[in-house]
Order: structure tokens, then sequence, then C-alpha cells
């Protein structure tokens, strides 16, 4: 006869030889662990719902994410409709949604606000159109939950169509379709918005948002935009202005574009895009972007970080110490990349 207690647990069994009982300690150790998994996963499931019953009844219609995620599990938990991949995955997209937006109550998020979160993920975490509809599949799915429980208004990521998967790779400006949209007629605030966009691969938001007060100089005469407003702590940035363009920055109006929401600015840019670049290309205003983004990459292909932290990207395992530790890299260094570019 042979006992072998385990924290809660008491085995008690009988062998004949030595071989038997190594036999049964080796199925005993692998019961033992399933039974501590099984136990760890109740205890898990216990606390959500505890957390859960504490809320108060009238917060309904004031949630977040934080908020939403829990309840969601909660529910599934209950009906144990939760399989290990569908919880991983949906807490993939929670997690994003809360870096996003972090703890904005749903039904204050338009349909603009979702399309922001959209180009994020893109931006962000450079993710392909596939795996982006799948995020927004799952937003989606998560907010007909909370109408149906009466959790929010209304689902305003229903309206939202899907990105085109099987669209070619978006090609990046060449140094004349710069020339050919820097010097074009436009009216001078599209002018300025275009070469802001060119020397700085700024988003459409955070152009439309610059003020006077925006443009700052530190103690070595740098003078650079000040982004303090973004949706993620990468994007709160200060961006050197190039040489080429300070003169005209100093003089220019702010706000350089009166509409409101991106999605409104958006459409009011490309219609004066489309006056020098075709239409039909898979090239947008995003395209500065990415070509200020390639061009400051192929200089200096070993200042990646930099370049990550001059455009508003997350720098990954790095964030903690270049950020966090760190506070960033020297203006001048990014100075250094920015007046590299050059269009001639």
């Amino acid at each position: 006869m042979y006992t072998l207690e385990m924290g809660d647990y008491k085995y008690i069994f009988e062998y004949d030889t030595p071989e038997e009982l190594e036999k049964y300690l080796k199925l005993t150790m692998a019961t033992h662990e399933q039974a501590e998994e099984i136990r760890n996963r109740h205890t898990i499931t216990h606390k959500i719902i505890e957390k859960e019953e504490q809320y108060p009844k009238d917060k309904g219609m004031g949630i977040s994410f934080y908020d939403l995620e829990t309840k969601l599990l909660v529910s599934k938990k209950k009906l144990n409709k939760v399989s290990d991949s569908s919880y991983k995955a949906y807490a993939s997209t929670f997690n994003k949604l809360k870096e996003f937006f972090n703890k904005t109550k749903i039904n204050e998020i338009t349909i603009e606000d979702f399309e922001g979160f959209r180009d994020f993920l893109a931006d962000e975490y450079d993710l392909v159109n596939k795996t982006i509809n799948n995020h927004m599949k799952y937003v989606n799915m998560f907010l007909e939950y909370g109408v149906n429980y009466k959790l929010i208004d209304e689902n305003n990521v229903k309206g939202i169509e899907n990105l085109k998967e099987d669209s070619p790779d978006k090609e990046n400006f060449t140094n004349d379709d710069i020339k050919n949209i820097l010097s074009y007629g436009y009216p001078q605030n599209f002018k300025d918005i275009f070469k802001i966009g060119a020397y700085t691969g700024m988003r459409v938001s955070e152009i439309n948002n610059l003020t006077k007060e925006s443009i700052k100089v530190d103690e070595n005469e740098i003078y650079y935009f000040d982004i303090s407003k973004s949706k993620t702590k990468s994007g709160i940035r200060k961006v050197p202005i190039h040489k080429d363009i300070l003169e005209d920055v100093l003089k220019m109006e702010f706000p350089l574009i009166s509409e409101k929401t991106e999605d409104a600015c958006q459409k009011v840019i490309l219609r004066q895009l489309y006056k020098v670049i075709q239409k039909e290309s898979t090239k947008s205003f995003h395209t500065f972007r990415g070509t200020f983004i390639s061009k400051c990459i192929n200089n200096f292909p070993e200042k990646v970080l930099i370049v990550q932290e001059i455009v508003g990207h997350s720098k990954g395992k790095f964030t903690l110490t270049v950020d966090d530790y760190g506070h960033g890299f020297d203006l001048n260094l990014k100075q250094e990349i920015v007046n590299s570019l050059s269009f001639l």
C-alpha cells in the first residue's frame, strides 16, 4: 500500500513491484496536473463572475471595452461556449480595442472612430487586410452582444464594409510624383497639407489638428511639430520640421482644413490629390507616409527605431527601454534623418 499527498489531494494505491509503483506514480502525476489545470481554470472563471456581480446594474449604458470584455466572457463562460483558441482570438481583438479607445464609453464611439481603429490596425501593427477584417468581425460580434443585452445603444461597426483582401500592394510615390504634386496650382492650404505630408509622414488627423502652438523650438534651435494628442502612446511625439519647408511652415495659417472629421478630410484631400495622381492607382494621401518611411529607412537602415518614433509607430519590445526609461530619442538624431529626405 502506498499513500501520496499532493496539495489538497491524497492518492492511495497498491503495488507488487517497483516497476508497477513507478507506473502508478507517472499516471498519478499526470492526473494531478490535469486536476490542477481544471481547478485553476475554474478559479479564473469564478473571479470573472465575481467581478461581474459587483457591477452596479445602472452602469449598463456607459460601459467601455474593458467592461464589455468582462461581461461577454462571463456570459460565454457560463454557457461553456469559449474554446481556448476563441478566447485567445477575442483577447487579441479586445486588447487592441482597449489600446486604441482606452476607457472611452462605447456609446460615444462613432463610425468614423471605428474606421480610425481599422486604420490603426494597419498602421500600428502592419496587418494585412484579411487579418484586419477578422478583427473587425470580432468587433461586430462584441457590439452585437452589447446591443442584444442592452449594454450599448447601437452597433456602429455593422455598416463598415470589409477591406478588399485581394488588393495589390500599394505603391509609394516616385520623386516625380511628389514634385508634380508640390508644384501643382492647388489652393494654398492644400499645398501646405501635401508639403507637410511629404516631409513628415504625418497622418491626416495629425495635420488637421496642428495649430500655431504645435510648432515649437528646443534649446538647440531645432523646430519641430509637437504632437500632444493621440489615441496611442506612440503617437505622442516630436517631429522635426524639414529644413526645406521650415520657412513655409512658420508662415502657415492653422488649421489648414476646415473639415472636422478625419473621414471628411480624407475625401476632400483625395479629390485634390487626384488632380495630379490617377484615381485608378493605389496611391492616396497615406502614400506620403509610406514614401517618407521608406526613404528614411533606406537612408538610415541602422536607425529604424528612430524612424518608428518619428512616425509614431510602436517600438515593440524596445518600447519600455527607449520610451519609459530613455524618454525617446534626441531631436538632433531625428532631425538628421528628416533632413536627409530629398525629392529632387
